[in-house]
Parts: structure tokens; C-alpha cells; sequence
């Protein structure tokens, strides 16, 4: 791809992007290289990509019936054709040909598609583009328009009084009849005039296919407007009305129709099409046909079954199946159906059935059967419903479904047409979250706000237990943002008078909370830098390109970025369309070995290894604030990484070995990577820019600062704080980037959640969680390995029902009692707990997951494949934390208690 990104920064319709999403878009470039002559995209075809010319040159024609008719523009480098087709997916307008040996850039509208949904500013440049695009078409066809008009005025002006008076009265008719010019309008001697004028200005008059003369629309406009001046309105209705009698005598069904239309006489207009619908699809052309359908009122257009029925057949002409069926369901819901529409109604109702059969939407197609014998009355039950069986039986032949459908009877077909709409209306209502969650977190709380409570609480002890059961069932069924969940239970405990207000709003005034404002505040300036994505590119571009390399890199680079970005998401966004690049660069299949083998890799050093760090991911900062404050103290970011240091290692290498022995590749030979779309996308991104700088230099002393903690003894909240701060007054950050990229909502509910650990010990929570779990702890309470793998299984456990922020919630508030008797310290249960979180065995545990395999466009690997993978995770997870126990001892962060 030579002059790769000399091409991209110059072609008009990208001007105005970011570095970054420029070079996102060169990775999803593909290049196609035609020789002279060759048909690059042809007229009438899908549009299905934006094609950008990289080197020599193309031609753009007009076609009709296979056959060149006109040339509309030649294009060079940086000229794009087919960016419309991105947006509406409508057939090519022209065919464009390469003109010599010539190389174009093909953007595939599913990979764009997808990067608009992984990158949503795009839209708005896009959207920009199009509105200018659309204004300079505007103006284009303003100017041409003046120019036919001033070409016609001259036109008209030359010609003699009574040509100019022939050309307006004939103005009125859409085809020029002879004979109705010498019927209707008086006029004989018309063919010699029309004759000697179709010579003299073939632009202006021609002959037609069937060999009649007309005007070109323009004239045809042009002139009607001097009609309009030269007669009024009735006597126009008059004229438009003899023409349509004329017409309608000799059986010329759609001129006739035309000038009732014209004249507004709608009920003669819409007795035509009905009558004779069948005939005016043959004589008309569809879309003639579907102009005079527009042409009636709104209204009454849409009250008649058999005009739905003749506006389907000519968009079924057109291949438009959608229109059709968009056209029966205009007709069938715009009112109810009376007793003398019922046959009408059926009949369309078994129309739309075949549309939807031919659409392969058997579903569909049963249900419009059903609610079409619904409309039959009883007289027409038994002819119709036999027609109507047989269709389903139809259908059931092409697509294997039962055969006792065939003979089920009226009254059995209502039954079901019942049944499903109250299933329907069930499941809709099972489908809405906000209803489900609210009626089920509404019945825990209440049962357990009336519950006598249990020693050692109180009445306030047990209206805290309900409103937190409340708020866990709203996250868990996911119900409203987290946020929302977070005001209201402030809100349930203030207005009941459970909770103080200072111990409501503790959690705001604690350091960590801080903390987490300047992380996230830290990862915003980041991403607005784009210092992550740089990095990415560059240590793609230096590794030797092999499947270990790549796999080691993408899992070790995953680390790196951990710590810079909490949001999971954020991260897996970014570098999950790399690893699929990559795969698909080194010649991977898709779901082949190499490719599951490269894009999990990416997914575990993205998301699997987020323990390791305090900022690694929000539900570390979450658990981290639920701690009580000495627990913190003592486990802060760089004792955090010390302790999690091992356990990471080990998974780390334990995974990449699963990963080579689950996804073998030994066809060596495969591995076609080539570094020119790197080397195009870090030219695009130029030299290290002011922002990145800053970046670096911020970022890294902030680091040695959390790191060097023990010895200069500032927290690492106001460390984080000051490197925000310095964002900030750098420029790097403005307001609206605060604004935006700093998750306020998340900010809120974890203020919330963080008065957790002050509120719980003050109503006796942490005691009566103690006691509760003793059944199930207290065995293991003695022997802090034990401990710590029951631990572990229970997040496998719990995760099976709850989402990842309400289970590091529960599990933490309702262990670090038990921990701390069992000599554990709190940050190494939040630890063992953050191990198995992000594992899962179902695929809808996890959104990390389904991020990391829809970014993919769910090539890169299957769900069989990652839950091998995941098992691996699995063992690893419980042989990290075996492994960790006697290193953990080491620390200090583990004793040993007496029975």
C-alpha cells in the first residue's frame, strides 16, 4: 500500500478527523488493485463499500440495458465514489471503470458500520460531511436548473405565436396523443409540427419506446407553467376532465387516470385503479403506476386494500420486497376491518404471508395466515380457509415445519392467534427491565423490611438489609444505571431516617473516593491524547511477526495498559479490532486456531489480568473503598501491586501455555503479516505530539509516586489528584473533556457505596453477616489457604447470578469480618475475589466478553473456543492463590489464628 497515508490524509470526504481515527480507519482499508478497462463496481449492483482511488485513474458511466450511454467523471488519486452507499446501502447509481492499471482502497460498509458503533464521534464528522455534500448538490442543481430554464425561455421565445400557443395547450397532456390533440384539444395537423420540431430541437421533444412524442420533463414544466398563466384553474379541470372521458373511451387506463388526478377527481381516479389494477401493471411502468398511486390523498390511498395491493405488485416489480410489505401493513393497521372488507382484508393478509415467505421469514408469514382467517366472515370461512391452509401447507413443506399445522381448523388458529398475544404481551413485559426490577427489588425489600429483626439488630439494622436487597436486585436484573440505584437508596435511607447523614455521605468525604476521581480524570487525559493507541502500534510494529510474539505481546501489553484505563470496556474497544486485524494480516481463517489463539490473547492481557492493579478496573476501585480505612491504608496502590505481583505472573504464563496448547498452529508458512499498514498508520499519527509528551512524563511520576508511598508518605489520592490538576492547567484536559470523559454517574454510585463500610459496623451489619456465614466459613476460618480457595468458589458461585459490580458488593461487605478472623488481611480477600471475578462459563456473565467478541465482528474465535479457554482461567485462578498463600505469609498480609 505505498503512499498509504499520503492518499488518506488527502481525500476530501476524511478531511477534519482526529490522527487517531484516521489511522483506525486505514487499518480497516483493503486494497484492490483493476487493470485497464476492468469494471471496478457496476450500476444497479448493492452498494456495499467506499472505494478511495490510491493510484492511477477511473471513469464513472452511465449505463442503460447493459449499454454504455454516458461518461460523468474521471477520478485521480484521493477521489472516493460510493460513500452514499455507507449510509442507505442503495443500488449503484453508475458503473465506474478503471481507465488504466489502477489500485483503489475498499471500505466495506459492515466494517464501517462497526467502527461508527465503536467510535460514535465518527457519526458526527459524518454527518457533517453529508450535510455539506448535500448543500453543494443543492446548489448544483439550483445552478442547472437556471441554466434549462434560460435554455428553454430562449427556446420558447424563437418560436412563432402559434407554436408557442401549440406547445402550451399540449403541455397539459403527460403523452402526446395525436389523436386526442385533434379530438380534444382541436388541434389538427399536430404530427407534421411535432415532426419538424423534434428535428429542429431533438433536446427539447423526442420520440418515446413506443413511439409516441413527449416533452422532456423540464419542457414539460416549464410549459405547464405558462398554462397555469394562461388558464385558470376551472378551465384547466374542464380540459383535464375531457381528456380523461377521451382516454377512458379507448381503454388507455392510465392516461385517463392521470388527468382525473390531475383535475382532482378522486373517487373516478380511484375507481380506475381498482377496476382496472391488473391492466395498468401491464401497460404502466412501476414506477408511472406508483406516481399515480402518490398522487391521491393520503388518506384515501390507504383506506382501499385493492391500491395496497396494486402498490405492492409494483414495488414487488422493482424488487423492493420491503416497500411492498411495508404497503400491506399501511392498508391492514391504519384502521378496523368491517364485515364488507373482510375477503379484501384476508386477501391482503395472504398476499403479505407470500411476500414474507419469499423473504424467508416463515414466522411472519404463519402469523399474517392467522389474523387474516380472523377477518373472513362466516360465508367466506370454508373456501378461504382451505386456500389458506393449503398455503401454510406450502409452508410447511419448503421449511420442515409440522404437517398438523395443515389441518388445523378456524377456531384453533384463534386460539393460538390468543395465546401468543398474551405470551407476547408476557414476555414484553419480562423483557422490560425497569418493570421486572422494580416489582421484584419492591418485594424483597418489602418482605424484609417487615421481618422482626434478628439479634443482634435492630428495626434500622433491618430496613438497611432491605434497601440494600432492593438496590442489589436493580443492579442485578440491571433495571436502571448504576447511578440511579445509588440516589435512591440515599435516598431510602435519609427519608426513613435509617442512616444518618453524615454516615449516608461518608463515603464522599473519604480520600479514596478522591482517589478514583483523579484515576479516571488520569485515564480521560489518556484517551484524549491518544497516546494508548500509539503505543499499541508501535510495539505491534517492532515484534517479529510469529503467533508466540504476537500472543505474548498482546497478553504483556494488555498489563501495561491496565493500570492507565479502569474502564475494561475502554480498553478491550481499542484493542480488540487489532487482534482481529493481526489474525486476519497473518492469514488466519476466521474461528480458525490462529485466530481464537490471537484475539483471546488480546482478551485475556485486556480484561482476565485486571487484579493487578488498584486501578485496574472499576470493581477494583469499588471493593478497594468498601475496606474499612485502616485496611486501606495499609493496602494502597503500590502494596497492592507487590501482593498481586505472583499471582499474575503465574496466570500470565499458565494461560499463554493454555492458549498454544488449546490452539495449536503449525503451518508456519501461513503467517503473512505485512508492517505497511503500521508503518501508514504511525505516519498518519506523526511525531509524539505536546499532549502525549505531557502524557508520558505525567503518567510516569505518578507511578514512582503510588510506587514510593512508604517513603515519602503523601496517599495516593492526592497524587492522583495533582496529576489530574496538572492535566488540567496543561491544557490537556478541558472543561468539556472533564464533562464527558470522566464517568460522574459512576462517581456518584461509588460515593454511595463507599458509606457501605462507615454504616454497617455502626448498625451491627458486620456482626450478624458474621454470624450468618458461619456455617459456611467457620470450618475454614483456621486455615487461611482453605479460606481462600472457599472463597474463590464461591465468586465462581455467585457470578453465576450477579453481576460483576453487586458480587465484589455482597462478597466483600459480607467477608472481610471472617477474613480478618481468619488472619487474613481484607485487601488480599478483595484480591482472591478480583482472581475469579472477570472468569465466567455462561456468556451473558460477562460484558467485557461480549465486548471482546462482537469488536471482532464474531470472527475471531467461537463461545466453544473462549470457554476452554476459561476453564484454564479456572484452574489457574486457584493454583495462583495456592501459590500466593505462602508469599502473601511473607508479607505480613497473612497470620496465623488459634482455633
Amino acid at each position: 500500500m505505498e503512499n498509504l497515508a499520503e492518499t488518506i490524509k488527502h481525500v476530501p470526504f476524511f478531511s477534519g478527523l482526529s490522527r487517531e481515527d484516521l489511522a483506525r480507519i486505514v487499518a480497516q482499508l483493503e486494497e484492490q488493485n483493476f487493470s485497464a478497462g476492468e469494471k471496478i463496481v457496476c450500476q444497479g449492483e448493492a452498494g456495499d463499500a467506499l472505494f478511495v482511488v490510491n493510484s492511477g485513474a477511473v471513469e464513472v458511466v452511465l449505463e442503460h440495458n447493459g449499454l454504455r450511454v454516458e461518461s460523468v467523471a474521471i477520478l485521480g488519486s484521493y477521489d472516493c465514489f460510493g460513500e452514499m452507499s455507507l449510509f442507505t446501502g442503495q443500488q449503484r447509481s453508475a458503473t465506474v471503470v478503471a481507465l488504466v492499471n489502477s489500485t483503489v482502497l475498499k471500505l466495506r460498509k459492515e466494517t464501517w458500520e462497526e467502527l461508527l458503533e465503536q467510535h460514535p464521534s465518527l457519526s458526527f464528522h459524518f454527518c457533517k460531511i453529508l450535510s455539506q455534500r448535500l448543500a453543494e448538490t443543492n446548489r448544483e442543481v439550483s445552478k442547472a436548473r437556471g441554466a434549462f430554464n434560460i435554455a428553454m425561455e430562449k427556446f420558447f421565445g424563437a418560436q412563432s405565436p402559434e407554436i408557442q400557443d401549440f406547445l402550451v395547450r399540449t403541455s397539459i397532456l403527460k403523452t402526446l396523443d395525436l389523436q386526442a390533440f385533434e379530438k380534444v384539444l382541436s388541434l389538427p395537423g399536430a404530427s407534421q409540427l411535432l415532426a419538424s420540431l423534434s428535428v429542429s430541437h431533438p433536446i427539447f421533444i423526442r420520440i418515446s419506446k413506443n413511439g409516441n412524442y413527449e416533452y422532456i420533463d423540464f419542457l414539460r414544466k416549464f410549459l405547464s407553467v405558462k398554462l397555469e398563466q394562461k388558464l385558470p384553474r376551472q378551465q384547466r379541470d374542464e380540459l383535464h376532465l375531457q381528456l380523461a372521458s377521451y382516454f377512458s373511451r379507448h381503454e388507455k387506463w392510465g392516461p385517463a387516470t392521470y388527468h382525473f388526478l390531475k383535475a382532482e377527481a378522486w373517487k373516478e381516479a380511484l375507481q380506475l385503479l381498482e377496476t382496472h389494477g391488473d391492466e395498468l401493471l401491464e401497460s404502466e411502468a412501476p414506477k408511472d403506476l406508483l406516481e399515480l398511486l402518490d398522487a391521491l390523498p393520503l388518506q384515501l390511498a390507504r383506506a382501499h386494500g385493492p391500491l395496497a395491493r396494486l402498490r405492492a405488485e409494483a414495488h414487488v416489480r422493482l424488487g423492493d420486497l420491503d416497500a411492498a410489505v411495508h404497503s400491506y401493513q399501511e392498508f391492514l393497521a391504519q384502521k378496523e376491518v368491517t364485515s364488507t372488507e373482510s375477503l379484501e382484508t384476508a386477501r391482503c393478509y395472504r398476499e403479505l404471508a407470500e411476500l414474507h415467505r419469499r423473504k424467508g421469514e416463515v414466522g411472519e408469514a404463519l402469523g399474517c395466515l392467522r389474523l387474516g382467517l380472523t377477518a373472513l366472515t362466516e360465508d367466506r370461512v370454508n373456501t378461504d380457509v382451505l386456500e389458506a391452509m393449503q398455503s401454510i401447507g406450502l409452508l410447511q413443506q419448503r421449511k420442515g415445519l409440522p404437517e398438523a399445522a395443515v389441518r388445523w381448523s378456524e377456531k384453533t388458529i384463534q386460539l393460538v392467534q390468543r395465546l401468543q398475544t398474551v405470551k407476547g404481551a408476557a414476555k414484553g413485559f419480562l423483557k422490560d427491565k425497569k418493570w421486572l426490577g422494580s416489582l421484584l427489588a419492591f418485594a424483597f425489600g418489602w418482605t424484609i423490611w417487615n421481618l422482626p429483626p434478628p439479634e443482634p439488630l435492630d428495626a434500622n439494622g433491618m430496613h438497611f438489609l432491605a434497601t440494600l436487597a432492593a438496590a442489589v436486585t436493580l443492579l442485578v436484573t440491571d433495571a436502571f444505571d448504576e447511578y440511579v440505584v445509588a440516589i435512591l437508596l440515599l435516598l431510602l435511607w435519609l427519608v426513613s431516617g435509617t442512616v444518618r447523614t453524615d454516615l449516608a455521605l461518608a463515603g464522599f468525604s473519604k480520600s479514596s473516593w478522591f482517589f478514583v476521581v483523579g484515576a479516571l480524570g488520569m485515564a480521560a487525559a489518556v484517551i484524549k491524547s491518544g497516546l494508548i493507541y500509539r503505543v499499541a502500534l508501535q510495539v505491534l510494529k517492532r515484534l517479529s511477526p510469529s503467533y508466540k510474539s504476537y500472543t505474548l505481546l498482546l497478553t504483556t501489553s494488555g498489563i501495561l495498559a491496565t493500570p492507565l484505563l479502569p474502564k475494561i470496556q475502554a480498553r478491550l474497544a481499542i484493542m480488540a479490532p487489532i487482534s482481529q486485524a493481526i489474525s486476519e494480516a497473518m492469514g488466519f481463517e476466521p474461528r480458525s486456531n490462529g485466530s481464537a489463539g490471537i484475539t483471546l490473547a488480546a482478551y485475556i492481557g485486556f480484561s482476565q489480568m485486571s487484579f493487578m492493579f488498584l486501578t485496574g478496573a472499576t470493581v477494583c476501585l469499588v471493593g478497594w473503598n468498601l475496606l474499612p480505612e485502616t485496611a486501606r491504608a495499609e493496602f494502597g496502590w503500590g502494596a497492592w501491586v507487590l501482593a498481586a505481583l505472583p499471582a499474575g505472573i503465574f496466570i500470565l504464563f499458565f494461560l499463554l501455555f493454555a492458549i498454544h496448547f488449546l490452539f495449536p498452529v503449525k503451518d508456519k508458512n501461513q503467517i503473512k503479516v505485512s508492517p505497511k499498514t503500521l508503518e501508514a498508520q504511525l505516519e498518519i499519527l506523526g511525531p509524539l505530539t505536546r499532549d502525549e509528551w505531557l502524557g508520558i512524563a505525567i503518567l510516569g511520576l505518578a507511578v514512582m509516586g503510588w510506587l514510593a508511598k512508604p517513603y515519602h508518605g503523601i496517599e495516593e489520592a492526592w497524587i492522583a489528584l495533582g496529576a489530574l490538576f496538572i492535566f488540567s492547567i496543561a491544557g490537556v484536559l478541558d472543561k468539556t473533556s472533564v464533562k464527558n470523559n470522566i464517568d460522574w454517574g459512576y462517581l456518584l454510585f461509588l460515593g454511595v457505596i463507599s458509606s457501605l463500610s462507615e454504616i454497617m459496623p455502626h448498625l451491627g451489619i458486620d456482626l450478624w453477616l458474621a454470624s450468618s456465614l458461619s456455617p459456611l466459613i467457620a470450618p475454614v476460618s483456621y486455615h487461611p489457604m482453605a479460606f481462600l480457595m472457599t472463597v474463590a468458589l464461591l465468586v465462581y458461585g455467585v457470578r453465576l447470578f450477579l453481576n460483576k459490580t453487586p458480587a465484589v458488593i455482597v462478597l466483600t461487605v459480607a467477608l472481610v469480618p471472617w477474613a480478618q478472623k481468619a488472619g487474613v488481611h481484607p485487601g488480599i480477600l478483595l484480591l482472591t475475589i478480583l482472581l475469579a471475578l472477570e472468569s465466567w462459563f455462561l456468556v451473558h456473565q460477562t460484558d467485557s466478553y461480549q465486548i471482546a467478541y462482537y469488536a471482532t465482528a464474531e470472527k475471531g474465535f467461537s463461545h466453544s473456543q473462549a470457554r476452554k479457554l476459561m476453564v484454564a482461567k479456572f484452574l489457574a485462578s486457584l493454583l495462583a492463590i495456592a501459590i500466593s498463600v505462602p508469599y502473601w505469609r511473607m508479607l505480613g498480609f497473612i497470620r496465623d489464628t488459634v482455633p
